[in-house]
């Protein structure tokens, strides 16, 4: 007995037990995104600055991965400020932003473009011709040089005729004085996807029946046989008369 008492006494203690596991890592937090510039609401006639920061507790300022997109007009780029000319009307802009870990915030704004509308000449026919004189194709050279500056310009070409004749025929006369002109850019070198065109026929008078009998009616009726060439952003042409 006194044997199995001293093997008993012998034997070591238990070992301590494991360590907790340490504790999991805090979660990745998603960056935030704010659009600086412009403010909410605002109103453009032109170019347009868009300016967004965004920053990440992990990653830093991430800023230059901002990617900008229009309801309107879809992707407009990269970065944390970019300036675009957009279509005319209200657009909602989106900015995202991504960190290393994938999460992605958004910010966004509603702002309105008005339409950029600049008159770059117009070009004057003789009675009852679609053919330009000589003094047209001036006019239409500087026009062309305008154009070619500002290659970014989209154009609206807009033919219109005096009051005499009948309104189909001077539909079809306003008309084909519009694609005298565009014809007229075209063969220049200005891309056909820049230029809109539509006839007015005798809807648009700068002056009417009663202004020029005094002037001897149909000379005085010259400043009606024109076609209007006007710088629109992404307008188009008008609905109605531009006067």
């Amino acid at each position: 007995m006194l044997r199995e008492a001293r093997s008993a006494a012998a034997s070591p203690p238990p070992p301590p037990p494991p360590p907790p596991p340490p504790p999991p890592p805090p979660a990745n937090e998603p960056p935030v995104i704010t659009i600086t510039a412009p403010a909410n609401g605002s109103s453009f006639t032109g170019p347009v600055t868009l300016t967004a920061t965004c920053t990440d507790k992990e990653d830093g300022t991430i800023s230059n991965k901002v990617t900008w997109r229009s309801n309107r007009d879809g992707d407009l780029g990269t970065g944390a400020s970019i300036t675009k000319t957009l279509s005319a009307g209200t657009h909602t802009i989106t900015a995202s932003c991504s960190d290393s870990n994938g999460n992605t915030v958004t910010s966004q704004i509603t702002l309105t473009v008005n339409e950029l509308l600049v008159r770059l000449n117009w070009v004057y026919f003789n009675f009852d011709k679609a053919t330009l004189t000589k003094a047209g194709r001036d006019t239409l050279d500087r026009v062309i040089g305008t154009l070619k500056e500002k290659a970014d310009w989209k154009v609206a070409v807009e033919g219109h005729t005096d009051p005499y004749g009948s309104d189909e025929y001077n539909q079809k006369l306003s008309d084909s004085r519009a694609t005298t002109v565009v014809g007229y850019l075209t063969k220049a070198g200005i891309d056909g996807s820049r230029i809109s065109q539509k006839g007015f026929a005798e809807a648009c008078l700068v002056l009417d029946d009663d202004h020029a009998k005094p002037m001897k009616t149909k000379k005085a009726h010259g400043v009606n046989r024109r076609v209007e060439i006007w710088s629109v952003g992404n307008a188009g042409t008008s609905a109605s008369c531009r006067q």
